[in-house]
């Protein structure tokens, strides 16, 4: 444009008359320019010039926008901080070494884990390098480098990994060279998951079977195979220098829970972190150089953004009538777990007695309270006529909470009066940890629908006693957050306790994650194989009628009225399983049929008679009678097997993980051998 105007200028100089004569014809032809031609020029210019304006916003505009999305994601970012400063933890320099940490798993119980543990520990460490054979395995005779490059290994103990050759190689290969393990322990045994004896009990096993020597590891006699893809034959240290390796620290536990996990994630990235800190310290005694000064990485010295350790709780609000919560003696535990409560939170604690005395006592200030200290004052009573004067009764649900005959009635009949008077049920679970549930006697929540020594009585059930999710509690390291969410809980009423569509609370409870998904739902399973009945085509001509419906572990037989339980009267049920009565019981009595079910499948069974009505059909007499009870059926009947013939047809064929795009067929071998 610039030089359109200057040719604009001199054309205009050059145009006169006066200046055209004294021209030669060589300087008119040279100097002389049409002024169309420079019209159409600086047209185009200007129209280029605001295309190319255009084109450099929107760019700078992309640009920008990226630039705010990562700061977004960046400010969600949940990274470890040190609790003292606030400062990122930064993720340790791994001098000629590939990786800081090496993620050891079989594909078919701890693929998908593994998955979750990478991207959290880059969320929480992002200049922490991480192997993971999916994404960073090309060819399976890199494993045995893989491993040498990598600081650390993480070994997810679960059903497989123990008898898969690649993974005992893993494992083997970082006894060998020295590398610290972090064992990681999934307690979930319906997930694939593993006890600490039984890890122990697998490797004394493969070494007593032979598996060792079969595998290619070359043994102290002297007889050896050479391992595919490794640099000669490893060494079989033994079961017993194995299992002292893989747990010379101390396990730790794996969970699916939200706030359990952030734990979780927090004591693998302070195990990193730790064994870098030793490494430097080794490295620098072998060359005599060792500054006894130097950084120390102290352990729970962190936490994760977001976490529910780190964030500024609310006072606990005064209570909406009288008391907080009401204790029942008849709950064992419920009392203590209250004060537990109090003194992690730095709560005052008001009981009232029995007797309607009331105590008043400041507990004492434990390490977590102290930087939370609020003037909170926690009412609770044992007293029974103060039930309705309560925002919630607190239902301690343990091993013993169900298993203790008339006591365990008595809490039943408290609970029922609760619902009556509508006060809210406060449900806290106390579930299996690795360490720190001594003598609280946790369990599995499935054990309050089958027990050989009772179960939640039937009557709860149909009002609905476990409609809500309960606060999960859990030893050792879990155990504060357990008491965070039990204080929120007693502040909060039941609506924010209620889950939403997707099955969430306030307190951010997922029941996807808890076990309790797992009862509620059989009924579910029993619902659709119940229909499959229909499918069959001839359904209402199957001899059903000595049959009952066994729904999982769940049974489903008469039982013996409420009335009669107190007398000490039982059922036939524990009889078939193999289970005598407790001593002092009546000649010939058998334990306690559970309650659980048989109001759930009996309101199943009535709506789906409502609708065969509808229908103008109705589903075969003996199938309802056996499923609600009406009459007794000593033997039971395999819905998976009947539901097999309608469903044979559409059953997909399995699948099978295939190995990372680059590998070879020894990749291939590896994957296999993996699933």
């Amino acid at each position: 444009m610039f030089l359109c105007s200057y040719a604009f200028k001199d054309s205009a100089l050059t145009g006169l008359s006066d200046i055209q004569e004294k021209m030669s014809e060589e300087q008119r032809e040279l100097y002389i320019v049409n002024p169309k031609t420079l019209t159409v020029i600086m047209f185009v210019s200007v129209i280029g010039s605001l295309l190319f304006s255009v084109v450099l916003f929107f760019v700078q505009l992309s640009i920008e926008g990226d630039r705010r999305r990562r700061e977004r994601l960046a400010a969600r970012a949940r990274r470890l901080r040190f609790k003292t400063t606030g400062e990122e933890v930064i993720a340790p320099v791994v001098d000629d070494l590939s990786f800081n940490l090496f993620l050891s798993h079989v594909w078919g119980t701890g693929q998908d884990q593994m998955r979750v543990v990478k991207q959290r520990l880059l969320e929480m460490l992002p200049e922490l390098r991480v192997f993971l054979d999916v994404d960073d395995l090309n060819e399976v005779n890199e494993l045995g480098g893989c491993i040498d490059r990598s600081a650390s290994m993480l070994v997810y103990c679960s059903r497989g990994y123990f008898t898969s050759k690649n993974c005992m190689r893993e494992l083997v290969a970082s006894v060998a060279k020295q590398k610290p393990v972090i064992s990681l322990l999934d307690l979930d045994v319906a997930r694939g998951g593993l006890t600490l004896d039984e890890v122990r009990s697998q490797i004394i096993e493969l070494e007593a079977e032979g598996f060792n020597e079969t595998w290619g590891f070359r043994t102290v006699s002297g007889s050896s195979m050479r391992s595919k893809g490794w640099h000669g034959a490893l060494l079989w240290p033994g079961s017993e220098r194995i299992c002292e390796h893989l747990f010379e620290s101390d396990p730790i536990e794996w969970n699916r829970i939200g706030h359990f996990q952030d734990v979780t994630m927090r004591l693998i990235a302070e195990r990193i972190m730790s064994d870098a800190v030793a490494a430097q310290e080794a490295a620098a005694k072998r060359v005599g150089l060792l500054n006894r000064k130097g950084p120390q990485f102290v352990p729970d010295s962190t936490y994760v953004d977001g976490d529910l350790i780190s964030k500024k709780l609310k006072p606990l609000p005064s209570p909406q009538i009288l008391h907080h919560v009401y204790c029942s003696d008849s709950n064992p535990g419920a009392t203590a777990l209250m004060h537990e409560v109090a003194e992690a939170r730095g709560f005052e604690v008001q009981t009232t007695g029995p007797d309607g005395s009331s105590v008043q006592r400041t507990v004492r200030i434990t390490r977590m309270s102290r930087t939370r200290r609020t003037a909170s004052l926690l009412k609770m009573t044992t007293r029974a006529a103060d039930l309705g004067g309560c925002d919630h009764m607190l239902l301690y649900l343990n091993s013993q909470t169900w298993t203790r005959g008339q006591a365990s009635a008595a809490l039943a009949d408290e609970l029922l009066d609760a619902l009556d008077r509508n006060v809210h049920v406060l449900l806290a679970h106390e579930m299996p940890s690795l360490e720190g549930n001594e003598g609280r006697h946790a369990c599995e929540f499935v054990e309050f629908f089958a027990h050989p020594l009772g179960a939640t009585p039937e009557g709860l059930l149909q009002r609905g006693i476990y409609s809500e999710i309960a606060v999960p509690l859990k030893g050792g390291a879990f155990r504060s957050t357990s008491m965070v969410l039990m204080g929120m809980a007693l502040g909060m009423s039941r609506e924010d306790l209620a889950t939403d569509a997707q099955g969430k609370n306030l307190l951010g409870l997922d029941v996807q994650h808890l076990s309790i998904r797992t009862s509620l739902q059989r009924l579910q399973r029993a619902r659709s194989r119940l229909s499959g009945l229909k499918a069959l085509g001839s359904s209402k001509r199957l001899s059903v009628g000595r049959m009952s419906v066994k729904l999982g572990q769940m049974s489903v037989r008469r039982r013996t009225p409420r009335a009669s339980q107190s007398d000490a009267t039982y059922t036939s049920t524990a009889a078939l399983e193999g289970v005598g009565a407790p001593e002092g019981a009546p000649e010939g009595a058998r334990l306690p049929q559970t309650t659980r079910s048989r109001s759930s499948v009996g309101r199943m069974m009535a709506s789906m008679r409502m609708a065969e009505k509808e229908k103008g059909t109705e589903l075969p007499a003996a199938v309802v009678a056996s499923a609600t009870g009406e009459r007794q059926t000593p033997a039971t009947i395999n819905l998976d097997a009947l539901t097999s013939v309608s469903h044979a047809s559409t059953a997909s064929p399995m699948t099978t993980p295939r190995a990372h795009a680059g590998s070879s067929s020894g990749a291939d071998d590896l994957a296999m051998d993996k699933i």
